[in-house]
């Protein structure tokens, strides 16, 4: 248990920050240890199962903008088409 003591007291003429002390009860030292709570094939397969999971994830989000881009892409190409169409129709 940490115990500060106050020494003496702030006098308002002088200005002078107080003293302080500091005294321990006891000595005492906690020591803690630590261990692991994965082994290595736990650790691999939960390693390994975050990675499929993220890597999926991926994956899908990129099919996902690729199939957009190419709807985009189609859409435009098939009015330019239509417009192409209809001046040789004109023209003719």
């Amino acid at each position: 248990m940490l115990t500060i003591l106050r020494t003496d007291s702030y006098p308002v003429q002088y200005a002078q920050p107080p003293s302080v002390t500091i005294s321990y009860n006891s000595l005492d030292v906690l020591v803690q240890s630590q261990r692991l709570v994965y082994d290595l094939p736990s650790f691999l397969s939960a390693l390994g199962g975050s990675l499929g999971l993220y890597l999926g994830m991926s994956c899908l989000g990129t099919l996902y903008a690729f199939v957009n881009v190419a709807s985009v892409a189609s859409k435009s190409l098939h009015g330019k088409r239509k417009a192409a169409g209809r001046q040789k129709v004109e023209t003719a």
